[in-house]
């Protein structure tokens, strides 16, 4: 790992928040999801990763109010909030999430 990789980690990572919020906010998990499904999504769109590394970015979302997680068993859910939905649907934009594409 070195200093010139640190530019692709961010971005890698600002489009990963993006599209565990755009999950959330889709039709299919109305607004929920574990991060058992979230893990295998991501990877399925090339943005996964470990577990830890899927919850410790649904820990930064939480973090700034944009979903709200609980504990079943042995899952983490996370719940979009009204805040991330608006940041989801492109409506407001926050820092260290990627901004949606106008194609």
């Amino acid at each position: 790992m070195t200093n010139a990789d640190e530019p692709l980690r961010k971005l890698r990572s600002e489009h990963q928040a993006r599209a565990i919020l755009q999950a959330l906010a889709s039709d299919v998990c109305n607004g929920s999801i574990t991060d058992y499904l979230l893990c295998d999504y991501l990877r399925t769109i090339a943005l996964g990763g470990s577990l830890a590394q899927v919850r410790t970015a649904v820990g930064r979302l939480e973090e700034i109010g944009l979903v709200e997680t609980r504990n079943v068993d042995e899952y983490l859910i996370a719940t979009l909030t009204r805040d991330g939905e608006e940041v989801a649907t492109g409506i407001t934009q926050v820092d260290g999430i990627a901004k949606p594409r106008r194609d």
